[in-house]
């Protein structure tokens, strides 16, 4: 039996409206589930930060609760915590403040943050005060903290806080390169470069040059 123009015209609109109609039905699948999927995404990713807020909150309590009876490396935490706005409302003064505990105390690592505080104006808190700042950082330098020792060496190099001093500069310098800080081995070829604090020596100039490159390619 054979079809007219029309039956035929008729059978391939009727097979076009049916391929549309299996298409848009596969595309509306595909795209209920991918917001089924991305609405799964978003409530894990809500749980997962709320998880994370519950946890940090937890944290911050137990070192607020240590740091009050005393324990500066938690007065030290506390006082990240709160600059960082980690478990509590982010908070520069407290943060200043519990630094300030743990650095009278003795640690180190408040000692040298405390000095950055007063050297920066605590972000914009307070005024910078450059001979506070150059205090702390020698407090936290004689006990070896290797970026307060880099540090102090820049101050009484170009006298901030501190009056200039080309041989303390040098003294600090070597204290830290010695413990194998980039920065200050750079300084120290400088100085010898130019005959600061030390006696010119462009072959030792070289040779702390060439050690900070080398430490440099070694941390690429």
């Amino acid at each position: 039996m054979k079809l007219s123009a029309a039956c035929f015209k008729e059978f391939f609109r009727a097979e076009k409206i049916l391929l549309t109609v299996v298409i848009v039905y596969i595309v509306g699948a595909a795209v209920t589930g991918i917001i089924l999927i991305s609405g799964l995404e978003t409530e894990a990713i809500e749980v997962s930060i709320y998880g994370q807020q519950k946890v940090d909150a937890e944290a911050f309590e137990q070192c607020r609760k240590n740091a009050e009876k005393g324990t500066s490396t938690a007065q030290y935490e506390l006082s990240i915590m709160y600059a960082s706005g980690t478990g509590v409302e982010k908070d520069e003064l407290k943060a200043a403040e519990w630094c300030r505990k743990a650095a009278a105390a003795g640690e180190s690592d408040a000692q040298f943050e405390l000095g950055y505080k007063y050297y920066s104006g605590n972000n914009g808190t307070t005024k910078p005060d450059y001979a506070k700042a150059a205090e702390w950082y020698q407090k936290a330098a004689a006990a070896g903290h290797t970026d307060a020792q880099h540090k102090t060496g820049v101050m009484y190099l170009y006298g901030e806080g501190v009056t200039q001093d080309n041989d303390k500069a040098f003294e600090y310098f070597q204290q830290a390169a010695a413990a194998g800080y980039r920065a200050s081995k750079f300084k120290l070829g400088w100085m010898y470069e130019n005959g600061k604090g030390v006696v010119q020596d462009k072959a030792k100039a070289a040779e702390w040059y060439q050690q900070a490159r080398q430490q440099n390619k070694l941390y690429k």
